[in-house]
């Protein structure tokens, strides 16, 4: 799985690489951060094959980083979509959406559902009750929830359809279109944490696998729970989407190996963490705003994003 990944990018995003390499204006001083010898620490990255995580506390400038990540992709023609819970990237040059969000019929519903949360608890419920039913469509989800299932089970798969039926459209069978989804306009935060799980989980499926695309989330709006992310991880290897993941907290244990990890001022136990998993990381005293370690397999470097500025 991860080879079709690497093709994908190892092809496609390296040739926009070598491209923009040889113009004219690669040799033009770069705002996007520090350079190595040549090429700029953002070109890197997106020449990676793995997922990329900003670690870090609030305002120590994991935002900014992932808009210079997002805007060296765009110019490699990866197509970006950003889930945007506080209004944070409305300065790219992307197109915004906004709720009621219009999605593909087509989309596997069934699984896209039962990533709403974990077993159990409603979402398979959900899940099960789409594939029984003769139409896949939202109304008769809910018919067969009350036939199938217990109160309680059919309960929690209901709030979570309530949402889907307030906020998502299904008539349209193209594939997502790249952009920002905006989902700053839902003022009730559990709402919104399960309507960007579902959209994060039908991006990925509906990518059809043929071009780079770049998925951004950011956990504390989604409430990802590690069952979701990496449910979501494994699909996105099969598709060839690469996910730009930012939070507070590093990413479970057995995933940290999918990510570039870029550490901002993410705490002693971050650090105390990479420890114990022989990744040897400098302590994170002294790291100034924009500053990051960025830790790839085994090896780490200082690096540096100056202050967000529109291109």
């Amino acid at each position: 799985m991860k080879l079709f990944s690497l093709r994908v990018w190892g092809t496609r995003v390296k040739k926009a690489f070598s491209d923009r390499r040889q113009s004219p204006r690669a040799a033009a001083p770069h705002p996007q951060g520090a350079l190595w010898g040549r090429a700029k620490v953002t070109d890197l990255l997106m020449r990676s094959p793995s997922h990329i995580a900003l670690i870090g506390r609030t305002g120590s400038g994991k935002t900014t980083a992932a808009k210079w990540l997002v805007t060296a992709a765009i110019t490699f023609g990866v197509k970006v979509h950003i889930l945007d819970f506080d209004n944070e990237y409305s300065d790219l040059p992307l197109p915004r959406f906004t709720p009621p969000f219009i999605i593909t019929s087509s989309a596997p519903l069934p699984w896209l559902l039962a990533q709403m949360e974990r077993p159990g608890e409603g979402g398979h419920g959900i899940a099960l009750a789409v594939a029984s039913a003769s139409a896949a469509s939202l109304e008769a989800v809910e018919r067969e929830l009350r036939a199938m299932y217990n109160d309680r089970t059919a309960t929690a798969a209901a709030a979570r359809l309530r949402v889907l039926k307030k906020y998502i459209v299904l008539n349209n069978d193209e594939p997502p279109a790249p952009g920002i989804w905006d989902l700053s306009m839902i003022p009730d935060p559990e709402e919104r944490a399960m309507l960007s799980q579902f959209l994060a989980s039908y991006i990925v499926a509906a990518s059809p696998g043929t071009h780079p695309s770049l998925l951004v989330i950011e956990e504390a709006g989604m409430g990802a729970t590690q069952y979701f992310l990496r449910s979501l991880l494994y699909l996105s290897r099969r598709r060839g989407v690469r996910i730009i993941y930012i939070s507070h907290a590093l990413p479970p244990t057995e995933l940290i190996a999918d990510f570039d990890l870029l550490l901002f001022d993410a705490g002693s136990i971050a650090y105390k963490l990479l420890s114990e998993l022989r990744l040897p990381i400098p302590a994170p005293a002294g790291l100034r705003p924009g500053e990051a370690w960025w830790v790839r397999g085994t090896k780490a470097r200082k690096i540096q994003f100056p202050p967000w500025v529109k291109i």
